[in-house]
């Protein structure tokens, strides 16, 4: 589903990642671990097309995306791809059924009846009564489950996310995790996660660890 060859990325003089290569089969679900500056967020944008290698390919369903141009980007990003960023970004003036489905609103295809496929997202994340709230009137956690909502509007075949129960509390974690296998069993999805969580990793196919912008020697789970 993804693999990333020889991959490397710099910011000027300064070295994020060094030479890495990557393998993610469809449907697995694999964890990305190490410390906080190892690189792991950098992995997670060019794998999902949100930034561009220093050198090497990120190929993606057979697709050599890194070589795309912004607009071919963006339309594998919209058909192809759920993100889930640490920090929501959930747009502030629309409200949780709007959020949800803003990834195909502008599709060409766009899918049918997307407002009732919204519906139908938000209620498997139990935030029916809360469609017409705008994200100010949201906890945290509730944001959070919007977010995950909106990252399978798209029905993507590879999710990715970055430390989605980082900022939540130990019930609302656990419910984003569950929510996030249940839609991933339903849909066949790879889920791509960066975690601190041993509790997240530990339900991964496999884990890989990083450490000063290089991927550790893998080990698979027993």
């Amino acid at each position: 589903m993804l693999e990333l060859k020889s991959i490397s990325k710099n910011y000027g003089d300064l070295e994020i990642l060094k030479i890495i290569d990557l393998k993610i089969k469809k449907s697995e679900f694999v964890a990305i671990m190490g410390p906080s500056g190892s690189g792991k967020s950098t992995l997670l944008g060019l794998a999902a097309g949100l930034d561009k290698p220093s050198s090497g390919e990120v190929i993606l369903d057979n697709q050599t995306i890194s070589n795309f141009t912004e607009n071919q980007l963006a339309s594998v990003r919209s058909e192809k791809i759920g993100f889930i960023f640490q920090n929501f970004q959930l747009v502030k003036n629309l409200t949780a059924l709007e959020n949800v489905y803003l990834p195909v609103l502008f599709q060409k295809n766009k899918v049918e009846d997307f407002e009732k496929k919204a519906n139908l997202l938000l209620e498997k994340v139990n935030l029916t009564s809360r469609a017409k709230h705008f994200p100010g009137q949201l906890s945290g956690g509730e944001e959070q489950r919007v977010a995950v909502a909106r990252a399978f509007m798209n029905n993507p075949k590879i999710l990715f996310a970055d430390e989605p129960t980082g900022n939540l509390d130990l019930k609302n974690g656990n419910s984003v995790l569950k929510l996030l296998l249940d839609l991933k069993k339903e849909n066949g999805t790879t889920l791509l996660i960066v975690t601190h969580d041993e509790k997240v990793a530990k339900l991964a196919d496999r884990i890989i660890k990083m450490e000063d912008g290089k991927i550790l020697p893998n080990k698979k789970k027993k």
